[in-house]
C-alpha cells in the first residue's frame, strides 16, 4: 500500500505584543521603570541562546544565555521590528526557532504540548473489550492525551491516563483489523462518575457499525483522516486515515456518529500534485460535508544548496506567513531549525550563529541543509502579525472553520533510509510529508 507520511507541524508558542516604535526612535529602556516595556522579552523554558540579530539577519547584535525559566531582556533597540533566535536542545538534538522581522514585546517560547483542562496524573481508565467480529477486533482508544493506543493482544486491558477538570471521561473506542488501518466498530464512551485518584474499569462492547460517507473535492485526493474533537477536553480523537493507491476527486469517509452537541468534526485531506509537493486542507463543522473545495496554494523559488538560501520566492494563493523548515542531513550533525517570515519576503535564509554556539551545539555545519517551505493559510488570520505563531493552539483549534497548508520540498528529495533512526519525538511534529514506503 502506498503510504503518505503526514503529520501536523506545530510549534507552540505564546505571545503578547506591545505597540511598536517608529523606526527612527532610539529607546533607552530603565530595567526599574514601570513604565509599559518597548524592548525585546524572550521568556523560555529550556537552557540555551536567545540572539537578537539585525532585521534582516546578517549580523548578531547581542546574545544572552539563559536557564530554564529565564527571561532574555533585550534594551536600545531602535527599531520597530526585531529579528530573534531561540537556540537549545533536547533530547541531545539542537533546535533553532528564528523569528524575521516580528514587533518588539513579549514573548513565551514552549514547544510543549498543552491540552486544555486535561489532567495528567488524576486517574486511570481500564478496558476489557468485547468485539462482534473476528475481524475487526483489535481496540483503539481515542481520547484526551493520547489519540490512540492499540492493544498488542486481544482483549487486553489498555490503562489511559484521561480525565478532565471536571472529571469527566470521554473516549472513542474502535475496533480495527489487524493491520489498523480499516475500522469496523465504534463505541463512544461518556462517563461523568469517573473517579479521580483511582483505577476506573469498563467492561466495552466495540459493537457499532462504522458509518460511511463519499464526499468529493475539486482535485484528486492523495489520503485523508476524519476526527472527532471534543470542545471540553481540547482532545483530538483520531479515527481513520486511509492512503488510497490511486488518487481521487470521490472519496469514502469512515466516520462514528452520534457526536454530542459539544463536539465537532475534523475533516483532514492531503493531495499531492508532484512528488513531495503536497497541499493539506483541513475543515471542521457539525457534519461531514459533501464536497470539499480544497484552497489550492502553490510556490515556487530557486534554492542554492551552497549558500543554503531560497531565492526568487513567488506565491501563488491567500497566505498569511511563510515557515520554513531546515532539516540537515544524517551524515552530518543533526539540527531542526525553523524560521517564519513575512508573505511578502521574496529570499528566505538563516540568520548568520556565533560559531562558538554552533561548536557548543555540535553543529559542524550549517550546510548543506534541506528546506522544506511551509505555506500557511488560516481563516480568521489575517497577514504575519498574528497570534496563531505565538500561540499554544493547535491549529485545528485555533482556526474557525478551516486552514489550508502547502508542503514543498526544495531540493531533490533524498530516499526515505537517510531518516533512519532520527526520528524523536519533536521531529515527528514536523516531519516529511514526501516521505513514502517503497
Amino acid at each position: 500500500m502506498r503510504k503518505l507520511l503526514f503529520i501536523f507541524v506545530g510549534i507552540l508558542l505564546f505571545i503578547c505584543c506591545e505597540d511598536a516604535t517608529k523606526p527612527d526612535q532610539i529607546i533607552i529602556d530603565d530595567p526599574d521603570s514601570t513604565e509599559s516595556f518597548s524592548g525585546l522579552k524572550v521568556h523560555t523554558v529550556y537552557d540555551g541562546y536567545v540572539i537578537l540579530h539585525t532585521i534582516d539577519g546578517n549580523d548578531t547584535l547581542e546574545v544572552q544565555s539563559v536557564n530554564a525559566g529565564d527571561t532574555a531582556i533585550f534594551y536600545n533597540i531602535d527599531t520597530s521590528h526585531v529579528t530573534f533566535s531561540i537556540i537549545y536542545k533536547q533530547e541531545s538534538l539542537p533546535y533553532i526557532n528564528t523569528y524575521f522581522e516580528v514587533p518588539k514585546g513579549e514573548y513565551n517560547f514552549n514547544r510543549s504540548i498543552n491540552y486544555e483542562n486535561v489532567n495528567f496524573d488524576d486517574g486511570y481508565a481500564k478496558f476489557d473489550f468485547e468485539f462482534p467480529d473476528s475481524i475487526y477486533n483489535n481496540p483503539w482508544i481515542n481520547c484526551p492525551k493520547s489519540t490512540k493506543i492499540l492493544s498488542e493482544n486481544h482483549n487486553e486491558i489498555v490503562s489511559v491516563n484521561t480525565i478532565t477538570s471536571e472529571n469527566k471521561f470521554k473516549a472513542l473506542c474502535l475496533a480495527k483489523d489487524e493491520e489498523g488501518y480499516n475500522v469496523g466498530f465504534y463505541q463512544w464512551i461518556d462517563d461523568d462518575n469517573f473517579q479521580p485518584r483511582d483505577t476506573n474499569y469498563y467492561n466495552t462492547s466495540i459493537a457499532n457499525s462504522i458509518q460511511r460517507k463519499t464526499i468529493t473535492s475539486n482535485i484528486p485526493i492523495t489520503t485523508y483522516n476524519v476526527n472527532t474533537l471534543c470542545k471540553n477536553s481540547g482532545a483530538i480523537i483520531y479515527q481513520h486515515t486511509n492512503a488510497l493507491i490511486e488518487t481521487s476527486t470521490e472519496v469514502s469517509i469512515p466516520y462514528a456518529p452520534n457526536i454530542d452537541e459539544n463536539d465537532w468534526y475534523g475533516l483532514n485531506i492531503v493531495a499531492e500534485n508532484e512528488r513531495g509537493n503536497s497541499q493539506q486542507y483541513f475543515q471542521k463543522s457539525n457534519e461531514i460535508p459533501d464536497h470539499v473545495e480544497i484552497l489550492e496554494l502553490s510556490a515556487i523559488t530557486n534554492f542554492d544548496n551552497e549558500t543554503g538560501v531560497l531565492s526568487e520566492v513567488s506565491i501563488n494563493g491567500d497566505v498569511d506567513f511563510i515557515q520554513v523548515a531546515w532539516h540537515s542531513p544524517r551524515e552530518v550533525s543533526r539540527q531542526l531549525w525553523i524560521s517564519y517570515y513575512p508573505n511578502t519576503k521574496t529570499i528566505l535564509k538563516r540568520p548568520v550563529i556565533p560559531q562558538n554556539i554552533l561548536d557548543e551545539y555540535e553543529i559542524s555545519s550549517v550546510n548543506p541543509i534541506w528546506p522544506l517551505l511551509i505555506l500557511e493559510d488560516l481563516d480568521n488570520v489575517n497577514g504575519y502579525d498574528v497570534e496563531y505563531i505565538f500561540s499554544n493552539k493547535n491549529a485545528m483549534f485555533y482556526c474557525d472553520s478551516y486552514y489550508s497548508r502547502l508542503f514543498k520540498p526544495c531540493f531533490e528529495i533524498p530516499d526515505e533510509k537517510a531518516f533512519d533512526g532520527i526520528k524523536d519525538k519533536y521531529e515527528l511534529q514536523t516531519l516529511y510529508p514526501y516521505m513514502k514506503e517503497k
